[in-house]
């Protein structure tokens, strides 16, 4: 089980970000939902695309999927200014991308030298994400202030991460991705617990990468095949629900 897209779910809530809880609620592609607030490209456009062109980096490949359908109904402007935003990715990988470097705080000089992008783009593109989630842009300023008065931060299941040293960017940085990524790690924390404590000899934990766990069940023998399917899926929902 994995806590899909759960970083970007902490800071909307963190940040009580509009156009971000929007999209958590409404069960949107959260990075298509990006790429669709900076580009202004249809959602249906990013999600056909994504659907066509997967995880390449081929510019032959993109730019041909471009020439076709549903692309050439878009206005030229508007295409235009797209294709200039991600031409090496699909408009989705740009949001995931972006959206990654949005909930690190991760500054334009580190977005360019990651990326390839010009260092004038990464900027013009932080101005543009700004715009399009203003409310991150205060928690990242209330992050600052509250790590500069009291040295440390306390994230949502009550743990305390100490900041030592003088207040710069890199650790502005640091600050900010605290509280998501120490979240999300306590809330697999707190489901390996429920399931030590409450599912023992029913779910094992074989393996935990950061916010997912890889489990075994076991299957009762008396039981048909669809009553296993049925309580297998109830002990994966209450094991996610622990999350």
């Amino acid at each position: 089980i994995d806590q899909a897209k759960a970083e970007y779910v902490h800071v909307a809530h963190l940040a009580k970000e509009p156009a971000m809880l929007t999209a958590i609620e409404k069960g949107l592609d959260v990075h298509a939902w990006t790429a669709h607030l900076i580009s202004g490209v249809p959602l249906e456009i990013i999600a056909a695309e994504a659907k066509a062109l997967g995880e390449t980096t081929s510019a032959s490949e993109i730019s041909e999927c471009r020439r076709a359908a549903p692309w050439q109904g878009m206005p030229t402007a508007l295409r235009l200014a797209a294709e200039q935003l991600s031409p090496d990715a699909s408009l989705r990988q740009f949001g995931k991308t972006r959206n990654h470097a949005w909930n690190y705080r991760e500054s334009f000089m580190g977005y360019a030298y990651r990326t390839g992008t010009s260092i004038r783009e990464a900027k013009r593109l932080d101005a543009m994400q700004a715009r399009a989630f203003p409310k991150v842009v205060e928690w990242q300023e209330r992050i600052k202030w509250e790590v500069q008065k009291e040295h440390c931060l306390v994230n949502c299941f009550g743990r305390v991460i100490p900041f030592i040293g003088p207040m710069d960017d890199k650790l502005w940085n640091s600050a900010c991705s605290a509280k998501p990524q120490s979240g999300v790690a306590d809330a697999t924390l707190a489901a390996m617990r429920y399931i030590y404590a409450k599912m023992r000899g029913i779910v094992d934990v074989r393996n935990n990468v950061y916010d997912s766990l890889l489990l075994q069940l076991y299957m009762l023998k008396s039981n048909s095949l669809e009553d296993e399917v049925v309580r297998l899926s109830n002990i994966i929902c209450a094991c996610m629900a622990a999350m």
